[in-house]
């Protein structure tokens, strides 16, 4: 009951009674007791609250979050890790997570266990058995082990984040730069890129190699380092252009046509 004694406050009793009878059987009158539980009133209810605010977190965020035990056990997940692994919420707790998803990860997390101490790695690949279909997987994991006051492990909360798509996108940027490597190089032609400042970006093998150099020698150095700087900066006196005035033509987005440029070495 909600007993109000005054507006400005409220109670939460427990109300019993008990009838008192005579020798006769018949009731006389009754004991009544009245017990002030407000505060307990008021912890449930914060409780409940609590209980209600993590409901919904684990129903609306989109992290993949799952709440195991010391032996890896699933607690509770979030809506979106069970839709991540095409499972239905009901299928997680009391399934330990190795057993469900059999890994090298369990070493890993063992040694969290040991050493209590959070971990964090991206990319770590994984291929569901389940769906052999999705092939190789990637994922950013997360464990955090949770202490009791004792300083041993209660729980793990463990966190995923999907970069497959980020993963795979990386891979086959790498797979065209190789292959554009592969053309660039395969070509007898000189083959450069220079920046703002006239620092080689790029230079095939054949132009390091008519520097009786490796590419990666002139990678970030100015070509000044390897030409004359009369034929790089020009040399009006002389008829000579110089290539920084190609580079600033080609940076104005100008084509340059030089059939017969004179290159000289700067050794």
């Amino acid at each position: 009951d909600v007993i109000v004694l005054d507006p400005r406050f409220q109670r939460i009793v427990l109300g019993q009674a008990v009838a008192l009878r005579g020798p006769d059987g018949r009731v006389t009158g009754c004991i009544g007791t009245v017990t002030d539980i407000t505060d307990e009133g008021v912890a449930e209810r914060r409780q409940r609250e609590q209980a209600r605010l993590l409901d919904k977190i684990f129903e609306h965020t989109l992290d993949r979050l799952a709440v195991l035990d010391r032996d890896f056990t699933f607690v509770r997940v979030s809506h979106a890790y069970a839709r991540a692994a095409n499972r239905d919420l009901s299928e997680f707790p009391g399934r330990n997570h190795f057993e469900m998803y059999p890994s090298d990860f369990q070493a890993e997390a063992e040694r969290v266990r040991r050493e209590k101490t959070t971990y964090w790695r991206e990319a770590r690949p994984f291929a569901y058995a389940d769906h052999p279909e999705w092939g190789v997987t990637w994922w950013d994991i997360g464990v955090v082990p949770v202490l009791v006051a004792s300083g041993e492990v209660e729980l793990f909360l463990l966190t995923l984040m999907d970069v497959t798509q980020r993963v795979r996108a990386e891979q086959e940027v790498a797979r065209v730069r190789d292959l554009l490597r592969h053309v660039i190089d395969s070509s007898p032609d000189w083959i450069c890129a220079k920046d703002l400042q006239h620092r080689f970006l790029l230079v095939n093998e054949a132009f390091a190699r008519a520097h009786d150099l490796q590419a990666a020698d002139m990678i970030g150095h100015a070509d000044t380092e390897f030409w004359p700087k009369e034929l790089c900066e020009g040399d009006p006196a002389r008829g000579i252009p110089g290539f920084h005035a190609d580079d600033r033509e080609a940076c104005a987005g100008r084509s340059v046509h030089t059939p017969q440029h004179r290159t000289m070495r700067a050794d």
